[in-house]
């Protein structure tokens, strides 16, 4: 039965899995199976507002007004690009130009060409910052110039038309070779073919543009199979979760049980073995004083018990007598003491005087 129980709380886990992540892939969200399963009201709220909202979260409306709004930036951005390469251009050229005046005197029209160039370019600057306040319907400008006060007082306008035609050949070299360089890098190829070079060259933003794109989707599909990991991760450990209750369950109910009667029948087999180990011994206790006593020991240690009852006896006697004694010289008090001490001192003094006498006789009659 419980075993029922969790494969059903299982499909229900996987179906509320299932729902989190549809939603989370329809809307910004981080849903999870639990939540869906604590908060259904939420989860229906979220399912309505994804008809609404885009994955991002923003309203269709708005999404499209963004895009819009995206791919004129987009344009403008395209167009103030090329305007600031072939301002970086010309600023190379002339930077160039100015670097090999300093080893070799250039020719005086090449010189002529790029002091105009350098004058047009330091104007068209000057034209682009006239316009440098934050109110767009001011007439004002910079210092009081104008666009048109500019290009009258210009002394090259004369000239455009023909720098232009020898500016755009070099130009045109200069930006294809760079093409070609930035074509090596994006592609080893070793075709000579100039046409297929330049078809090249022409598909190349967009070639750029697609790999963008690729890695932008592999980005997106490696964060959804993130978030698809970590939602297995959990879902796992939940399920995990489940299985050790119903394995401590089953433990506590069916195995805890067997085991108390298991370890009733060890405990009595151990009582009894226990037993028979108290039992042998005491048999082997009971052999080794038989193999030690034997009839002649015992007989032997009759025969010593009795002489040590006598021994114990006559010591007894002795003690009686000379307790009895040391009460009849405690008896007699204090003089006693001194008494002792004078025999004690008269009997070391003969003894020393005999000792004395057997020395001279020894001596006397040697």
């Amino acid at each position: 039965m419980a075993v029922c129980l969790l494969k059903m709380e299982q499909k229900r886990s996987k179906s509320l899995t299932e729902i989190a992540a549809i939603i989370n892939e329809e809307l910004p969200t981080h849903l999870t199976s639990h939540d869906c399963n604590e908060y259904p009201e939420l989860v229906k709220l979220l399912q309505s507002l994804s008809s609404h909202l885009t994955s991002s979260g923003t309203s269709y409306d708005v999404h499209r007004d963004v895009i819009q709004a995206e791919e004129l930036l987009h344009q403008k951005k395209t167009i103030w690009l090329q305007y600031k390469l072939l301002y970086s251009e010309l600023q190379d050229m002339i930077t160039e130009f100015d670097i090999s005046c300093i080893d070799m005197n250039p020719a005086s029209d090449s010189e002529k060409f790029y002091k105009t160039l350098s004058d047009l370019m330091t104007r068209c600057e000057i034209e682009d910052t006239l316009d440098c306040f934050a109110d767009p319907d001011t007439t004002s400008s910079l210092l009081g110039l104008t666009r048109a006060g500019l290009e009258y007082r210009n002394p090259h306008k004369k000239h455009k038309p023909a720098i232009q035609q020898k500016l755009i050949p070099d130009m045109e070299t200069r930006l294809k070779k760079k093409c070609e360089t930035l074509l090596g890098f994006y592609e080893s190829c070793s075709d000579t073919n100039s046409k297929l070079t330049h078809a090249k060259i022409a598909q190349l933003p967009n070639l750029l543009h697609l790999d963008i794109e690729s890695l932008e989707e592999e980005s997106r599909s490696l964060r959804k199979d993130k978030q698809n990991q970590e939602t297995l991760f959990w879902n796992y450990y939940k399920v995990l979760v489940e299985f050790m209750d119903l394995l401590e369950e089953l433990i506590t109910s069916y195995g805890l049980h067997h085991q108390a009667h298991s370890d009733k029948i060890t405990s009595e087999l151990l009582a009894a073995q226990c037993d028979e180990m108290s039992v042998n011994i005491k048999v082997m206790e009971l052999e080794i004083l038989c193999d030690t006593y034997t009839e002649e020991t015992v007989e032997a240690l009759k025969i010593i018990r009795k002489h040590i009852d006598v021994s114990m006896e006559d010591t007894q006697i002795e003690l009686h007598w000379s307790s009895q004694a040391v009460a009849a010289y405690e008896a007699v008090g204090m003089g006693f003491d001194q008494l002792v001490d004078e025999f004690g001192m008269l009997t070391e003094e003969i003894a020393n005087k005999k000792w004395t006498l057997n020395e001279f006789h020894q001596n006397s009659t040697s």
